[in-house]
């Protein structure tokens, strides 16, 4: 029977053949240098640290360890077979990743386009950051479609940032901006899900209406990737939003800001 030494080096010789030395630096949170290094056998880590890397592998301590050399091979042929570390573009982001942003945002202002308000209404962790940020004075505006599935829903969320009492110089607000229902706003809103666009400059504190949101700087701003079950990336739900596409939905907010119809 090989040593457990001996059987690491041989799995991560046979992952790096299908993913690479730099992925296997990702996944095991060291160096490349060392990754090559456990490849040719040299300053391999303890045994009980080799335990608890190979188990990012799915592989079990008695696997590890196993007097059956088939046992072994099978462990070996799966944990090589499969990808532990998915190379993605740089903007595509997870939703975890995303809201890391978002809780850190120095914008005064976070502008949220929502066909549903689905987000804000439905999941405690959005919920919790939006909080978080109000707390510490960030300001959101919350565009929505006129007759939007959630608004009462969101309304009651607002209403409940404030049930600990009305905001102060300190904190940020919460208001809600409703487009005109028209032909063409509906069209427009079936290819919106959920838009954060972050406003910067005079006046993105004080944002009260469509026209005012016109009048701030948005040079940063992100997507949700269709809805969830329908995600062409897995868990990658996010994307960054280019400078076309930022112009984009800055014309339609200006669109949206004209008087609607009679």
């Amino acid at each position: 029977m090989s040593s457990v030494a001996e059987r690491f080096s041989e799995l991560i010789r046979s992952m790096a053949d299908q993913e690479g030395e730099a992925a296997l630096a990702v996944l095991f949170d060291h160096s490349v240098t060392t990754i090559n290094n456990w490849c040719k056998g040299q300053k391999l880590p303890r045994d009980r640290d080799i335990e608890r890397l190979v188990g990012k592998c799915q592989i079990s301590k008695d696997e590890l360890q196993s007097m059956d050399g088939q046992v072994w091979q099978a462990a070996l042929d799966r944990a090589s077979g499969a990808q532990h570390v998915l190379v993605t573009p740089a903007w595509l982001h997870l939703k975890d990743h995303i809201a890391i942003i978002e809780k850190l945002a120095r914008s005064p202002t976070i502008i949220v386009l929502t066909a549903d308000a689905y987000n804000d209404t439905q999941r405690r962790e959005t919920q919790t950051v939006v909080k978080h940020n109000i707390a510490r004075g960030v300001n959101y505006i919350y565009v929505i479609p006129d007759g939007c599935e959630n608004e009462r829903s969101l309304v009651r969320f607002i209403e409940s940032i404030y049930s600990r009492g009305p905001p102060n110089d300190a904190t940020g607000t919460a208001r809600i901006l409703r487009t005109h229902a028209t032909k063409k706003t509906t069209r427009q809103w079936k290819r919106i899900d959920h838009v954060m666009l972050f406003a910067h400059g005079g006046g993105s504190s004080k944002i009260e209406t469509l026209a005012d949101v016109t009048q701030v700087q948005i040079d940063e701003g992100y997507e949700q990737l269709y809805r969830a079950g329908d995600l062409p990336y897995g868990e990658y739900a996010w994307k960054t939003l280019s400078i076309r596409e930022l112009d984009y939905y800055k014309e339609l907010l200006e669109e949206w800001s004209e008087p609607g119809p009679p």
